[in-house]
């Protein structure tokens, strides 16, 4: 008697739909626009000018000395990894990081000079439109 009762009372629980559970990608904002950029090694703020293709990304970064220096670097869509390479006439960068997902942050890392001593972390921050 007592499996019967077991079974009467789990059959029914298995019955019972299981919730719908579907995937979506969310749509991830561009990186096109004006961000200031922050390095924390001298905790400095410089501009950078962003117009986002697809993957792909160029731009314009404003030094210390106010030389523009081209940039270029991609986006991964899927996790939003993102490399970017400043390059001025006597320098050059090379960072990484991942934006987040409203698209106004990117958070990494980078490497100056070519030299693995100059290594740090950066944010830059998008500019609200105005």
């Amino acid at each position: 008697m007592l499996k019967r009762s077991v079974l009467v009372a789990v059959l029914p629980a298995l019955a019972v739909p299981a919730p719908d559970v579907t995937w979506s990608v969310r749509k991830i904002a561009g990186l096109s626009g004006n961000w200031d950029t922050r390095w924390f090694s001298n905790d400095s703020h410089h501009e950078l000018t962003l117009s986002q293709n697809g993957k792909t990304f160029s731009g314009n970064y404003t030094s210390d000395d106010g030389e523009i220096c081209p940039v270029s670097g991609d986006v991964n869509p899927y996790n939003q990894h993102f490399a970017l390479t400043i390059t001025c006439s006597k320098w050059n960068i090379k960072t990484e990081g991942f934006n987040t997902l409203d698209g106004n942050m990117i958070v990494g890392r980078y490497l100056a000079y070519g030299n693995p001593k100059d290594i740090g972390g950066f944010i830059m921050t998008r500019q609200s439109k105005q």
